[in-house]
């Protein structure tokens, strides 16, 4: 329920929220018991240790829909806009904020501008870049610098397709 707000950098990542694995299995427990889980007879035989708790569709519908909308009252009003696509200026800091903590909305919104050059890249969809692919990441990846001058076009750089595919090869 919470991957969307983190992609954007409005929710903490599990290990932000969480010291351990103990203390989120914890946690997750409480949540589920303060929803008031059901009791569903066991089958006979079936061992003690097994749990018949339950949750339904509407119990974790009615948490998800209070819980969103009392984060989103908090939410502060933000540009839409990600500041790496606004000026040089707003293209720097915000690259130096994403780069000083992967806690910053800056790194989530970065990870995500990453992880969307990779798919693009990745035009078979099998979570993996070849050699020809890894010239495509790089150019769809550089279009963000690119923009504002902070990287020469692959042109000044590269006499020929052939050079620039040759060059990438090799890093």
């Amino acid at each position: 329920a919470a991957a969307l707000p983190r992609r954007f950098g409005y929710a903490p990542s599990t290990p932000e929220m969480y010291a351990t694995e103990w203390d989120r299995l914890q946690k997750r427990m409480a949540l589920f018991n303060s929803l008031n889980p059901k009791t569903t007879p066991l089958p006979p035989g079936t061992p003690k240790n097994i749990d018949s708790k339950h949750i339904s569709l509407d119990m974790w519908l009615d948490y998800a829909i209070s819980h969103i909308r009392e984060k989103a009252s908090k939410l502060e009003e933000i540009d839409t806009y990600c500041r790496m696509s606004r000026s040089k200026a707003d293209f720097r800091e915000f690259i130096v904020a994403a780069c000083s903590s992967r806690k910053t909305r800056e790194y989530k919104e970065l990870y995500n501008f990453v992880l969307k050059c990779f798919t693009d890249a990745d035009t078979d969809l099998d979570g993996r870049i070849d050699v020809l692919s890894f010239n495509n990441l790089v150019d769809i990846a550089a279009a963000a610098p690119r923009l504002f001058g902070f990287a020469p076009p692959a042109s000044e750089m590269y006499a020929t397709e052939e050079e620039k595919h040759r060059a990438r090869r090799d890093i």
